[in-house]
């Protein structure tokens, strides 16, 4: 039961589909809507990108700081690599 909860009250987002608002597309997710009684709406990449790009400097070190306390990070990506933590962290 609680399965069949969840899917009916989650919300899913598809990044970057190439095959917006084309008919035989649309067709079949609207099939797939009625069947499943879900919808799976999708988003540009560009526009994530513009919450990527909102991220400031310092929200990416705090929570370089909490994966720290969490996680053991390889010490490569806390000196040579810190640049690429740095941007994956604001993704």
């Amino acid at each position: 039961c609680l399965g069949w909860w969840a899917s009916n009250n989650m919300n899913v987002m598809r990044w970057g589909d190439n095959m917006r608002n084309v008919a035989v597309t649309e067709g079949d997710k609207t099939e797939a809507e009625k069947i499943f009684g879900a919808s799976i709406n999708t988003w540009s990449v560009n526009e994530l990108n513009s919450y990527v790009n909102r991220a400031t400097d310092k929200q990416a070190k705090d929570l370089i700081e909490d994966y720290k306390n969490k996680y053991n990070i390889d010490p490569e990506l806390l000196n040579q690599k810190y640049d690429s933590l740095l941007i994956a962290a604001k993704q």
